[in-house]
């Protein structure tokens, strides 16, 4: 594990690097957590990777910054909010066989591109196109499909 990057901070001494992402939107949302605790965080390189998502990964991710007095602090939050939201994910299931192995189909899909393909079909096209984007939920242990909810 590299050592902590140090720099100086208008929050109370140097800012210390404690985790880097490569989505700004969890960076908001972890940057908040620790607010809401009191403790103050800033994000570096936050409005490149607003402007170009291309660039978080060019510049090595997002990175969030604390006080180096509120280090020890702001990892354990960060890491309580991290197993509290692996847990709490709802696990989903076929309905029928219960089964995990599920996906996502668009079964109208070959029918809007083939009014595409046929000359003839293209005036058709704009009323199949509500078809292709209908989702529909698929298990593949038992082969039945239904609406997501």
């Amino acid at each position: 594990m590299r050592p902590p990057t140090v720099h100086r901070g208008e929050h109370g001494g140097e800012l210390v690097t404690i985790r880097t992402y490569f989505d700004l939107p969890i960076a908001e949302v972890d940057r908040g957590l620790l607010a809401s605790h009191g403790i103050p965080g800033v994000i570096d390189d936050g409005n490149l990777a607003a402007m170009d998502g291309l660039l978080t990964t060019a510049l090595g991710g997002v990175k969030l910054r604390v006080p180096m007095l509120e280090r020890e602090r702001a990892v354990a939050l960060l890491a309580q909010r991290m197993v509290l939201t692996a847990d709490d994910e709802p696990d989903e299931r076929c309905p029928a066989c219960g089964s995990e192995d599920l996906g996502t189909v668009r079964p109208y899909v070959a029918l809007a591109l083939g009014t595409l393909v046929f000359p003839l079909f293209i005036p058709l096209f704009p009323f199949v196109l509500p078809l292709a984007l209908i989702r529909r939920r698929y298990c593949a242990g038992c082969k039945r499909t239904w609406k997501p909810i």
